[in-house]
């Protein structure tokens, strides 16, 4: 399993990526409890074997920087002409925001 991410993310450093290959339900409680999805997503749906992955979580499998790899050919957005788009950096500000909220 390759462990970047389209983005360039790296799957090691995500805690739903580490919640599930240590199959850690502790860890799927915190994200559950300070990313707000208490209601709207059961702890089973935290799992994630990263996004070049079958088994992706349910918003990353929406990802439009997956969407747009795909459709460009790309493994990485690095590797594209337009890097970095508006897209890439509304998703690094998200995800350092979520991130944040697990320390």
């Amino acid at each position: 399993m390759e462990t970047i991410s389209y983005c360039g993310i790296k799957c090691l450093e995500c805690p739903i990526y580490i919640s599930t290959i240590n199959n850690n339900y502790e860890l799927k409680n915190e994200i559950i409890e300070k990313w707000k999805y208490k209601g709207k997503i059961d702890i089973e749906q935290i799992q994630c074997h990263g996004c070049k992955s079958n088994e992706v979580f349910r918003y990353c499998s929406q990802c439009d920087i997956k969407k747009c790899c795909i459709e460009k050919n790309k493994n990485i957005c690095e590797d594209c002409k337009e890097y970095i788009c508006s897209r890439l950096m509304t998703l690094y500000k998200n995800c350092n925001e979520y991130f944040n909220k697990m320390n």
